[in-house]
């Protein structure tokens, strides 16, 4: 608007140049007031044209400042749209990747959770073997101790008939021999000074009802203490006793159970076994090696029992 004015001004300003000479306009005048008020006339269009200027170069500079401001604005909201679309690309592969990640561990749960009932079934096959061999090592106890007691009754009889009386009362239980009796009451005296079943090695899993390492909300219920150890570690006995089985359990690789009068030590994931069945063994007797599984795990299941109850083993090794 303000262009259009002044060009118009200027367009003026040529036509009347061009019909007079300012001097000749100037001198022209009919009076001495009439070529002040001319003069006046020209410099104040002059002035005016000058003012003109100014101020259209003062809007001009504004306009380009404003320009300016915009183009920045417009770069910077550029910017903020190709952010946006960044980050939209990058929430959708993270989404992606989200995605992935649930479905791997969905899949992860899946297989610890089929894992889980593996190893509860193992468990249970494990506890009945033991529960059956132990009713049928005490069954067979009270046999050789009612035995025992008839035999020593009976010879205690002969010797009051024949005035040889000079028996001693021996501490026999009614459901052990004397030398299970001795055998039970020393295991019982060693409670937290049995040696470890491996020479290296750290609990893995404690005894009892313990929460799942991954699965929330899940638990575990160990009947003895799992032991990690190295591959082909030997496995020991942790004190004397006689073997009285060796068995395969699905899951549980082989087994070893010894008895320690009316105490039970349990061995199991063993790769190989150098006992067998109703062998008398010592402290430290090798009992075999320990199985590696697929996870390349070394870890041993380690139990004791006394008679049907299951006893915590962390309690009864020393501690190193």
């Amino acid at each position: 608007m303000l262009k259009e004015e002044y060009a118009e001004m200027i367009y003026t300003a040529s036509k009347v140049n061009n019909y007079y000479d300012k001097l000749t306009f100037i001198f022209a005048s009919e009076s001495f007031n009439q070529m002040l008020q001319r003069i006046k006339y020209f410099r104040q269009y002059s002035e005016a044209r000058k003012s003109q200027v100014e101020v259209i170069e003062k809007v001009k500079a504004s306009l380009a400042k404003q320009k300016r401001r915009l183009v920045q604005k417009k770069r910077e909201k550029q910017a903020l749209i190709e952010n946006k679309t960044t980050e939209t690309r990058n929430l959708e592969e993270l989404k992606v990747q989200q995605n992935e990640v649930v479905k791997e561990l969905s899949n992860k749960e899946r297989v610890l959770i089929k894992e889980l009932e593996d190893r509860k079934k193992s468990i249970r096959k494990l506890e009945k073997l033991i529960i059956d061999l132990i009713k049928e090592e005490r069954e067979k106890a009270e046999r050789e101790a009612t035995k025992a007691a008839k035999e020593a009754k009976e010879k205690e009889s002969k010797e009051k008939n024949s005035g040889k009386s000079n028996t001693k009362n021996s501490p026999v239980s009614p459901n052990l021999t004397p030398e299970a009796n001795n055998l039970s009451n020393s295991f019982a005296g060693n409670i937290a000074k049995l040696p470890w079943p491996v020479i290296h090695g750290s609990i893995s899993h404690r005894f009892g009802k313990q929460p799942h390492p991954v699965l929330k909300g899940v638990y575990v219920e160990n009947l003895g203490v799992d032991i990690q150890t190295l591959k082909d570690e030997q496995v020991r006995s942790v004190f004397r006793g006689k073997v009285i089985a060796v068995a395969e359990v699905p899951g549980m690789n082989y087994v070893v159970m010894v008895q320690h009068g009316e105490y039970f030590s349990v061995y199991a994931k063993l790769k190989t076994v150098l006992v067998k069945t109703g062998q008398e063994i010592d402290a430290k007797t090798p009992l075999g090696y320990i199985y590696t599984d697929k996870n390349d795990v070394s870890e041993l299941q380690f139990q004791i029992w006394k008679n049907n109850e299951k006893l915590d083993p962390e309690k009864w090794l020393y501690i190193k």
